[in-house]
């Protein structure tokens, strides 16, 4: 069984994910409450419906982000642990790749996904297909009329109301109100290895455009 970890959204999620990539179960915290973010909770709630004991999970994938820093933190920190202690392989995703897949249900266009960054700044992906041809963090009123400029139409992906985008930002946009993706997009995603410090393997957190590039 795989268990996934998303935290870099607003609401937190675990699931369990069978060989063939069906999510079975999933738990989300429904606020930003200390219970609905205390992971070791989640999971012993998740695991406890499921029937699932830790010896039966044979790898952990986590949602690196970019997102909430601290809460982006947490998640991975959790993966690094639980993978150590099952054992089990770990396997990182792009919170951006997420996004593009969920989008890729709703729109043929190509598909930028962005979520905010501090100063006002925004990380950003643009997919044509599922190929991310570009990727950065700036200012969305900038990037996104150079995207059009360049691209056409495109679809907008992410939690929308929180980049506080002027409506003239959004000309040639398709607006996606998604946040969080769907769990179930993790068995698309493109796996990002840990790298090894020491005898074990960690995941660091997506913090900056070097790493959007990276994967």
């Amino acid at each position: 069984m795989k268990l996934i970890v998303q935290t870099s959204s607003a609401s937190f999620g675990l699931g369990l994910m069978s060989d063939a990539g069906v999510l079975h179960h999933e738990i989300h915290g429904t606020d930003r409450s200390a219970r609905s973010r205390d992971l070791g909770a989640l999971f012993r709630d998740l695991t406890r419906s499921a029937g699932c004991a830790l010896s039966e999970i044979d790898a952990v994938w986590v949602d690196l982000g970019p997102g909430g820093l601290s809460s982006t933190r947490a998640g991975v920190s959790f993966a690094n642990a639980l993978a150590f202690a099952a054992p089990a392989r770990l396997w990182g995703v792009s919170a951006l790749e997420l996004l593009m897949l969920h989008a890729r249900e709703l729109t043929q266009r190509p598909v930028c996904s962005m979520r905010p960054a501090q100063g006002g700044l925004a990380f950003w992906a643009l997919y044509e297909g599922r190929r991310m041809v570009a990727s950065g963090c700036e200012r969305p009123e900038l990037v996104l009329p150079r995207i059009t400029a360049d691209h056409g139409a495109v679809a907008l992906a992410g939690p929308l109301p929180r980049l506080r985008l002027a409506p003239e930002t959004l000309n040639g946009v398709e607006p996606l109100e998604i946040d969080p993706p769907a769990l179930r997009h993790f068995a698309q995603a493109t796996r990002r290895v840990p790298v090894r410090v020491g005898a074990t393997e960690i995941l660091e957190p997506i913090t900056g455009p070097e790493a959007l590039a990276a994967g």
